[in-house]
């Protein structure tokens, strides 16, 4: 028998369509995207930006940032930046990276910049876009289950946090970046006994992930577990309604 498992709903037994398998590309160019806190800055504070841009399957060979609104990129490098607004209004923020063989690509957001005095705003719940999906596919053994197809899809350079603790484990954890195509998880695609658990963290920047575990049963297909992953946390809670 083989049995599959889909996004936000528990895997059962059935005949599955898998189609083949795409690894990370050497040759996929880079991503900026970036972060800043607070979310809901006020006149004179100390905003800080994050980038949460990668290289798929590579590394970044440098990081710029326009804190001016100048459109050059020449304010501060490296993954993280800061800078106080003297006034309010709306303030152009960009960053710039570089890639292997000098490729490039730029992400540019407006910070609204309240005064002391304004009402305080709600704080943003933004989901991931698009939201991730984890597709597991296999078929049951008289000891538990083997995985042939372990795949995630989501934005890119979403950054993909594996655990796993039980009999089976390749590892107990690992990490990778979604590129322009879906992420396979190759290494986790093997059997695993009863009681094996395998956790999935998908998170960028400061948007809401997803969080995926599941459990090898015997006899049964594995049960799964889908929750939202809120930003700096390790456990899934439930999603933001609306």
């Amino acid at each position: 028998m083989r049995i599959t498992s889909l996004c936000c709903a528990l895997a059962a037994l059935a005949a599955v369509l898998a189609w083949p398998g795409t690894a990370v590309s050497q040759s996929d160019g880079p991503d900026a995207s970036f972060s800043y806190a607070p979310e809901n800055p006020r006149t004179g504070d100390s905003v800080r930006f994050v980038s949460s841009s990668c290289q798929p399957g590579g590394q970044l060979a440098s990081q710029s940032w326009d804190l001016d609104g100048d459109g050059q990129y020449d304010d501060a490098t490296g993954p993280e930046a800061s800078t106080v607004f003297s006034g309010s209004g709306a303030f152009g923020i960009g960053l710039q990276v570089v890639g292997a063989g000098g490729r490039t690509d730029t992400s540019r957001r407006v910070v609204m910049v309240d005064t002391v005095y304004a009402l305080p705003r709600g704080d943003a719940q933004r989901l991931m876009s698009p939201f991730p999906v984890v597709t597991i596919d296999g078929r049951l053994t008289k000891k538990g289950a083997r995985i042939t197809l372990f795949t995630v899809r989501g934005p890119v350079c979403a950054r993909v946090r594996v655990s796993c603790r039980g009999r089976g484990c390749p590892s107990k954890k690992y990490s990778a970046y979604i590129g322009h195509r879906r992420l396979r998880l190759r290494r986790f695609e093997r059997a695993y006994r009863v009681g094996a658990v395998i956790t999935i963290r998908v998170a960028k920047g400061s948007s809401i992930g997803k969080f995926t575990q599941f459990r090898i049963r015997r006899h049964a297909a594995p049960a799964r577990k889908d929750q939202c992953l809120r930003p700096g946390s390790s456990t899934g809670s439930r999603c933001p309604r609306g």
